[in-house]
């Protein structure tokens, strides 16, 4: 999972640098893989239109 969010931020201009931490080699296996994902442009609709925000509710 944490490859396609990195692949994703890495599809937005400009790009962020996405600052990652672990303290596990295994994961930071797995973060660096994330540059090898590619997601072409329905992937990325995908992703985008999933999430809709939703109001606020409650006292202000």
């Amino acid at each position: 999972m944490s490859q396609i969010a990195l692949a994703w931020l890495m599809t937005k201009d400009p790009v962020a640098a996405p600052i990652v931490g672990t303290t596990k080699l295994e994961n930071l296996l797995d973060v660096i893989k994330s540059v090898e994902v590619k997601l072409d442009a329905e992937e990325i609709k995908y992703l985008e239109e999933t999430y809709t925000s939703k109001p606020i509710v409650g006292h202000y």
